[in-house]
């Protein structure tokens, strides 16, 4: 495997550990993401790639909600008006707290 090859896969496997995109459309994902793209010269431009990436990755999880309400319709805004949090979103959050709350008891991690 090249060093591209590489860094392409360890870019994905970040990005899809962070969303709550199902695995049946990761490759769907990828597409959206060409590496030729990013390939100039013979020179892969990682950070731009990584940051590609990223910006697809949040376009689909904004896209693909848990939420569902009824027989097919999926909400994407409680009645607050704010974007309710995946799984994962709040496992990040709660994990802040946590590390935030035990700062402020004078806890080590």
């Amino acid at each position: 495997m090249s060093r591209i090859e590489r860094v392409v896969r360890e870019v994905w496997t970040e990005a899809f550990s962070f969303s709550d995109i199902p695995e049946n459309l990761h490759d769907k994902v990828r597409a959206q993401v060409p590496v030729k793209s990013f390939l100039k010269n013979g020179v892969f431009d990682g950070n731009a790639f990584a940051a590609a990436v990223e910006v697809e990755i949040k376009e689909w999880d904004r896209l693909l909600t848990p939420h569902v309400m009824g027989c097919g319709f999926t909400i994407t805004r409680d009645t607050s008006g704010k974007r309710p949090m995946t799984p994962k979103m709040q496992e990040r959050e709660d994990e802040k707290w946590i590390q935030e709350m035990l700062e402020l008891g004078g806890q080590p991690e």
